[in-house]
């Protein structure tokens, strides 16, 4: 989801229901990314710091 994006459909008649469920999935692959440190992603050991379940 580019930030700014004007979706037309939403413009004409409102809430667009595919850009919400787009929005909510980006949200929940943010809060993954979010979860996982980079020491993590670069050695693919375990960190104490690490909240993910990879």
């Amino acid at each position: 989801m580019e930030p700014g994006y004007e979706c037309r459909w939403q413009d004409k008649h409102g809430r667009c229901t595919i850009h919400c469920q787009l929005a909510a999935l980006q949200q929940k692959q943010d809060e993954a990314f979010r979860a996982v440190s980079l020491r993590r992603l670069l050695t693919g050991g375990s960190d104490s710091q690490d909240t993910s379940k990879l």
